[in-house]
């Protein structure tokens, strides 16, 4: 049985548990986020279920059909595929208009619509920077823990990833300030108006920056790798991009440079 619910089902979830305990039937349950079930209380069916996410195409899914610049200003969304400039375009103003900023806000996740508004119409300009709430409360004029929340609502809702600053204790890294990156290109260039001409150089950049990050973490996830993503950055501000940590060791060490006809 396959369930895509509109809203979150408590109920749904108890039929689930008995079933599973019944009989041999299997189901896949999918959703964009937990976090109002797990407020409520719900059965999570700890123990008894699995967990797969699901992202945007990656380069080797898209094959011969990938383009670098496309997917850099368009993102990687599978329902833009084969569409039109204008019709992306739609598609993905209608993504942040209905889910982003109305869904979210149905589903209880946000109660102030205004604040969140202008947290969406912000934060879109700091992917790839180092996550700093003050600020972004200072030109959103929201408090910094409502902005902290918010954030966490991107998390929750897979909308968002936070990269930690790796350093040699795992509680340090829980302290240090993190990165920030929306989980897909085109979405991230609608909430910044910036699906029309060509991209500037230096927003260009922290597109790339994403995008890459992005595309390995979702290789990571469809491997079932037991990795971790980071990135590093000296007091004098020298950094490594990416860093990836697998079985517990640091494995890789990625820097990315982008200039328009050639990428590295």
């Amino acid at each position: 049985m396959l369930s895509e619910p509109r809203r979150p089902a408590p109920a749904l979830l108890d039929e689930v548990h008995a079933l599973l305990e019944s009989s041999s039937a299997r189901f896949i349950l999918s959703g964009s986020s937990a976090r109002k079930l797990k407020r409520g209380g719900a059965n999570l069916l700890g123990g008894r279920a699995l967990l797969r996410r699901l992202h945007p195409f990656t380069v080797r899914e898209l094959g011969a059909v990938f383009d670098l610049d496309t997917a850099l200003q368009w993102g990687t969304l599978p329902p833009l595929l084969g569409l039109a400039p204008a019709e992306r375009r739609d598609t993905l103003k209608g993504y942040v208009e209905i889910y982003l900023r109305e869904e979210i806000q149905l589903e209880g996740l946000v109660r102030n619509l205004g604040g969140f508004t202008r947290f969406l119409d912000l934060v879109g300009a700091y992917c790839g920077d180092i996550l700093n709430t003050s600020a972004l409360s200072r030109e959103a004029a929201l408090p910094a823990r409502t902005v902290q929340s918010y954030f966490e609502v991107l998390e929750d809702t897979l909308i968002a990833l936070r990269l930690p600053a790796w350093t040699k204790s795992p509680l340090k890294r829980l302290v240090s300030h993190p990165k920030f990156y929306l989980f897909d290109n085109g979405v991230t260039c609608s909430l910044t108006h910036h699906l029309a001409g060509q991209l500037d150089p230096v927003f260009r950049g922290r597109l790339f920056e994403q995008f890459f990050v992005q595309e390995t973490r979702r290789r990571i996830d469809y491997a079932q790798a037991d990795a971790a993503l980071y990135y590093w950055r000296t007091n004098n501000g020298a950094e490594v991009d990416l860093l990836v940590e697998l079985n517990g060791l640091l494995a890789l060490a990625i820097e990315f440079k982008s200039r328009r006809g050639q990428q590295r």
